[in-house]
């Protein structure tokens, strides 16, 4: 994994490196996420649900050349900052009187996408990026909303570190692909599947790792064509 972390990495430097900015531009996105982690304690599966959430994004994309022009493939590469919430729903509770837990994790985070592109010339019509590359995520702040079968709730924040007394750890490194499609010089729609590789629990026995689906749409601005 880590190889093919690399390799992702070495293909953004790359297509920066060829890049002559013959057409960059600004995003501003937002959507709805639908998160789930996985949850394993000493190897064995604990099922969870997707506890839906939403995203936002400033992305800046770059292209080696013109996108769609002539028809032709065009590289990429797309910066992007994030705030996503993240995190699972709990029903497999065997404390009296325990519904659900719903556990949400709050996150800034860095996408770092190279991208194929294929399509029309944007200025004209329809384009559409084929994206990967990694991400990494900074916990803002976590809650768990308790809920009880008398209708009632308790919220409790979690506490992030490395320390086993604590609930999560504040980093989170994985994924990301998926599919961006610029409608015009001014719109664009995207759908994204991030896949967390690092393990966010700090206990030995446990294995929690992040899964997100994304659906964003938004604005572009500032394009820019040499």
């Amino acid at each position: 994994m880590r190889k093919l972390l690399m390799f992702l990495l070495v293909l953004c430097a790359a297509n920066i490196a060829r890049a002559q900015v013959s057409a960059a531009t600004f995003r501003l996105l937002g959507g709805f996420s639908m998160p789930k982690y996985t949850y394993a304690l000493n190897g064995t599966s604990d099922s969870r649900d997707a506890y839906p959430g939403f995203s936002g994004a400033l992305m800046l994309s770059v292209y080696s050349d013109e996108p769609g022009a002539n028809n032709t493939m065009s590289l990429g590469v797309h910066l992007a900052m994030n705030y996503t919430q993240k995190g699972a729903i709990n029903k497999n509770l065997s404390g009296q009187g325990q519904l659900q837990a719903d556990n949400r994790i709050t996150y800034l985070q860095g996408d770092a996408l190279a991208s194929i592109g294929f399509g029309k010339n944007r200025r004209k019509g329809s384009f559409v990026d084929f994206c990967v590359g990694p991400y990494l995520a900074y916990a803002l702040n976590g809650e768990q909303q308790l809920k009880l079968t008398n209708g009632t709730s308790t919220n409790t924040r979690f506490n992030f570190g490395t320390s086993t007394s604590d609930d999560f750890i504040q980093f989170d490194l994985g994924l990301k692909t998926g599919l961006m499609c610029t409608l015009s010089s001014r719109f664009t729609v995207a759908a994204m599947y991030e896949y967390g590789i690092s393990d966010i629990a700090p206990q030995e026995a446990l294995k929690i790792q992040n899964r997100n689906f994304l659906i964003s749409a938004g604005i572009n601005f500032g394009y820019k064509k040499r």
